[in-house]
């Protein structure tokens, strides 16, 4: 299998996560998707030059992995192919912040502590999407959105592209590796089928969405998602959504890590 091919069936196991029982699978999409929201915008809130600050907002994908069945493995080599775009982004921040200030007695520019916290807030935002698709499904993602009154086309574009960027690969996957058993030893398409291979891919695009388009249609749709999660919060639901926000703004408002810091000096010193 190429590298497209294996890149299409990756996002499988995703969906594969969110049928397990688990207490976090069992909670209801609508709390998980406003508990994730939160997360993003509680970890986006921090001063750009907080850093011990943020390490304690580590807890709740930590928690949230461990009580979804998933393996820690499985999250972070998913995490590890956005990494670098996320330390892309970052590392210019010390080739323009370049005034120095002094970390644990040693001097450094205050651009590395920017992109050290912009990193930390990246894999933790990448993180707790992760973790929502993973125990929730995309279909219940949507349901959730509908729920909060989100409009309707703009939930389907987000579901059919989740859904058929997949099928879109795998369809490029098994052409070029048509390509590439026609062409033996040669490396990749040539620059002179560029053209035609990019045609025949859309072109089979275009008559497979209308084919989808047809069989929804067939099938009643009419962009409502229908799903076995009741509309309505649980109490359990509505306990896992005011403890999870409690905990973001405590993190956000005390700083755990300066306060254990100072308490542990004080234990030991």
């Amino acid at each position: 299998m190429n590298t497209i091919g294996k890149a299409a069936h990756s996002a499988r196991p995703l969906e594969e996560a969110a049928l397990m029982d688990f207490p976090i699978q069992r909670i209801h999409p609508l709390a998980k998707l406003i508990v994730t929201a939160a997360f993003v915008v509680f970890t986006a809130s921090f001063d750009r030059y907080q850093i011990s600050a943020l390490v304690p907002m580590f807890v709740f994908p930590l928690l949230i992995t461990a009580f979804s069945g998933l393996q820690y493995t499985f999250v972070f080599k998913r995490l590890l192919v956005i990494l670098p775009a996320i330390l892309l982004i970052g590392i210019w921040n010390p080739l323009f912040d370049r005034q120095p200030v002094l970390v644990y007695g040693v001097q450094m520019a205050r651009g590395w502590l920017v992109f050290v916290s912009l990193t930390l807030k990246g894999v933790l935002c990448v993180w707790a999407s992760l973790l929502l698709v993973a125990t929730t499904g995309i279909n219940d993602i949507a349901h959730a959105l509908r729920l909060l009154r989100f409009p309707k086309v703009m939930v389907a574009v987000l579901l059919l592209t989740y859904r058929y960027i997949t099928l879109f690969a795998e369809g490029i996957g098994r052409a070029l590796l048509a390509y590439l058993l026609r062409a033996p030893g040669q490396k990749g398409i040539h620059f002179k089928a560029w053209g035609s291979f990019a045609g025949q891919m859309l072109l089979r695009a275009f008559e497979r969405a209308e084919r989808c388009h047809t069989a929804m249609l067939l099938r009643g749709w009419s962009g409502n998602f229908p799903s076995l999660k009741p509309n309505r919060l649980r109490a359990f639901d509505m306990i896992y959504l005011l403890a999870c926000i409690v905990l973001f703004t405590v993190v956000r408002v005390v700083d755990i890590s300066l306060l254990l810091g100072n308490w542990i000096t004080g234990l030991f010193g």
